[in-house]
């Protein structure tokens, strides 16, 4: 993502307030039993290897990730359908739907 401030709406959603307003104060990063949760930004990133989940990144963006050595899988949560249909138009990808 592209900053910390990115974080609210869908993030906050899913994780909770709680952990995002860690995320925003600490170095990007939570320790939660045997889960880590890292946030990279264009900036620096203590993430060393795991999955990366992609929300509302833009298309230019989104190649850093993709080409991320140390990301084992990507979860992409697009901002718009057109998004999603692009990306499945140019990538290897199956999209999922969570009702």
């Amino acid at each position: 993502m592209h900053g910390k401030g990115n974080l609210d709406g869908v993030v906050s959603d899913t994780i909770g307030e709680g952990a995002v307003k860690t995320l925003q104060k600490t170095d990007g990063t939570i320790n939660y039993e045997e889960l880590n949760i890292f946030v990279i930004t264009e900036k620096k990133s203590k993430f060393k290897r795991g999955i990366i989940i992609a929300t509302h990144a833009s298309t230019k963006y989104l190649n850093k990730p993709l080409h991320d050595s140390r990301a084992t899988d990507l979860i992409y949560v697009p901002w718009s359908p057109n998004e999603l249909d692009e990306f499945l138009s140019e990538h290897n990808s199956e999209a999922v739907k969570i009702k």
